[in-house]
């Protein structure tokens, strides 16, 4: 697909995806560049985020990559800046420790509530003042 076949239903629209740089998020990345949005994908993994710049750069849409982990504070507000103006939110980013629950750690149980729950609470709320008022999507 060349870039001025890029156009679709989401052309003009900004997407930040979490948790992109693998699996299903990487693969909802891919699916709305196709649909013409433009790309800020985040992932702990750059090699695997600047592959997927390349492929959604490749299908002509605006891509930025940002490495890092959504619980550091620094991280979260360079995120911040990258996707303001943002039209489309998916949470993919997820950490699971795999043990029986009477095994796992309080740490172990506080890293997933926090990346799991909080941090896609946060990052919603940095733009609920202005879909609020813009009857769209869900606050």
């Amino acid at each position: 697909m060349s870039a001025a076949q890029s156009t679709g239903r989401l052309h003009g629209q900004l997407a930040l995806v979490t948790g992109a740089s693998a699996g299903i998020g990487r693969a909802t990345a891919l699916a709305l560049a196709r649909e013409g949005a433009g790309i800020v994908a985040t992932g702990r993994r750059q090699a695997e985020l600047d592959g997927l710049a390349q492929e959604c750069a490749a299908l002509g849409v605006p891509v930025q990559v940002l490495a890092g982990d959504l619980n550091d504070a620094a991280f979260a507000q360079q995120l911040a800046a990258a996707a303001a103006g943002v039209d489309i939110f998916i949470n993919n980013a997820g950490v699971l420790t795999y043990a029986p629950l009477l095994e796992l750690t309080q740490q172990q149980v506080d890293d997933m509530f926090q990346t799991n729950v909080l941090a896609s609470i946060r990052i919603a709320s940095w733009w609920r003042p202005t879909w609020s008022g813009e009857a769209r999507g869900t606050s």
